[in-house]
């Protein structure tokens, strides 16, 4: 009789987490379901959100259809306010085609998302990846708040599984398409250029041709003539945000806030940690530990403004657990596969939802309706605010930003009174805690640094050129306003200022929060 040979068994959580696997697909009417109201409820409260940064890009388009220049302001010295120059140069699009611009751009981030799915559904190997990779994307509303902020995030997000997705099936994806994602990711995020460098060398690993270096000799002769015809064209190295964002902070306060941001994001960088230990796969391991350290070096030492539903984190975290969901096979680690999903949709907590959703209410009813109202009496005037977005975009007045972003020498030099003097503006608006003339006395915060909060607060008091005019309501704070005595139009200028108002310091109900973009009534 022969010997038997025993069949060693296969390991016990395999076995499990395939047979939860199959119990999870099972469910998916229920989920798919329950994704579908998600998604529709997450567009109900964010889809009339642009964030206000947004408009940053949205201004250069409008110049440029308007008055044929490519410039922040429709006239006077070239600045480089933006940091996404393939998001600002696509916003040129509905500019040209006089469509609105605000929804063109959710359009294009719905369909930048609309290819994640696509990809996840096509490449991926089993249903149950399909199903997290849906929960990911409804269940939590931080990426519906990014698809409808007008931001880059989504268009970045699909770039990066996209090359991904290209270094991981070198052998058949064309070279021309992987060295055209590795030129578009630093053009619409700079720290793109980490995952172009580790794609490409990704790429090479997995690809044996040769021909593949003519195409990247092209890609990079293509960046580097982008890089020094905006160099000559803006006259300086790099844009105003490099300039402005650039912090001086002890490493003690560094450190500090590193703790302190790793902690409040924990779900994001233990969800890519968690991938990482899980995966096989060597790209999006890689990509993983690109993203970490991204956020460990790059964002979470600073304490990142226009944070707006933890962009700096969703957009690193999300495409590399999607690639993670396409490469990997997920039925053999279902259980900590939904741990990580679980982790990425429960970073965002229920508080931070009904701030967010406040927070686009004011900004619409403080910075955008106020650009409207000042918007018939562009011609002409000027103003200086701590504000690069919707309110210059939709009044269309030239602005001086004394934040640096949408002004190269406030960037490089600050504010002082005599460059107030100078530029001489007809507008000063200043943040403050509190509405009133009040910060003019007791120093208090204005906006921007505090040299720049004593320089302009010298300069109104010792022109005794200006007016307190208003104070608009927005988050946490106040828009406060100055007009200048002699400005032409001026008691129309002060009746629009004063009647934003009295609209913004109307109390937010619910109904204002849900419907007040849908129903006339919810005015």
């Amino acid at each position: 009789m022969p010997k038997s040979v025993s069949i060693p068994a296969a390991p016990f959580s395999g076995d499990a987490d395939v047979s939860f696997a199959q119990w999870f697909e099972s469910k998916r009417a229920v989920i798919l379901f329950i994704a579908i109201l998600a998604a529709l409820f997450w567009t109900v409260l964010f889809f009339s959100f642009t964030a206000d940064d947004a408009f940053i890009s949205f201004r250069y388009g409008k110049n440029l259809a308007l008055h044929h220049v490519w410039n922040w302001n429709p006239y006077g010295t070239r600045e480089e306010a933006y940091t996404s120059a393939l998001y600002t140069f696509i916003a040129i699009i509905p500019a040209f085609f006089h469509l609105s611009t605000v929804i063109f751009m959710k359009l294009i981030g719905l369909a930048c998302i609309a290819v994640m799915v696509y990809r996840l559904i096509t490449l991926s190997s089993s249903r149950i990846a399909v199903l997290l990779g849906v929960l990911l994307m409804t269940l939590g509303p931080v990426l519906w708040m990014q698809v409808y902020a007008d931001l880059e995030t989504p268009l970045y997000m699909m770039l990066i599984l996209e090359m991904a997705i290209a270094a991981d099936r070198a052998e058949t994806t064309p070279p021309v398409w992987a060295y055209t994602l590795s030129l578009l990711l630093p053009l619409t995020r700079p720290e793109g250029l980490i995952f172009s460098c580790a794609g490409v060398l990704l790429f090479w690993k997995g690809r044996q041709s040769a021909k593949q270096l003519v195409w990247f000799g092209l890609a990079l002769a293509l960046a580097i003539s982008y890089f020094l015809a905006r160099w000559h064209y803006f006259h300086h190295l790099l844009p105003n945000p490099f300039y402005v964002k650039v912090t001086h902070d002890s490493f003690r306060d560094l450190i500090g806030e590193m703790f302190n941001n790793v902690a409040r994001y924990r779900g994001y960088f233990f969800a890519l940690a968690l991938s990482i230990w899980l995966s096989k796969n060597t790209v999006a391991r890689t990509f993983a530990a690109c993203s970490l350290l991204l956020m460990f070096l790059l964002f979470a030492p600073h304490d990142m403004a226009m944070n707006y539903g933890d962009r700096y984190y969703v957009q690193l975290t999300l495409p590399v657990l999607f690639f993670f969901l396409i490469a990997d096979n997920i039925p053999r680690v279902s259980r900590f596969a939904l741990v990580i999903t679980a982790l990425f949709v429960l970073a965002f907590t229920p508080i931070d939802i009904l701030q967010s959703a406040k927070y686009s209410c004011n900004l619409d009813r403080a910075h955008f309706n106020l650009g409207h109202r000042l918007a018939p009496f562009a011609e002409g005037h000027t103003m200086i605010a701590p504000d690069v977005g919707g309110l210059p975009y939709y009044s269309n007045w030239f602005t001086y930003d004394f934040l640096g972003l949408g002004t190269q020498s406030i960037a490089l030099h600050g504010v002082t009174v005599d460059s107030l003097q100078r530029m001489h503006p007809d507008l000063i608006v200043l943040y403050n805690q509190f509405p009133g003339p009040d910060l003019l006395h007791n120093g208090s915060w204005v906006g921007g640094t505090e040299a720049t909060g004593r320089a302009i607060i010298q300069y109104i008091n010792q022109s005794g050129q200006y007016q307190y005019a208003a104070s608009s309501k927005s988050n946490g704070f106040y828009l406060v306003e100055f007009l200048r005595n002699d400005t032409p139009q001026h008691n129309q200028i002060l009746a629009a200022l004063q009647q934003n108002e009295t609209t913004s310091q109307v109390p937010l109900s619910l109904k204002r929060l849900l419907f007040q973009k849908y129903l006339p009534s919810a005015q």
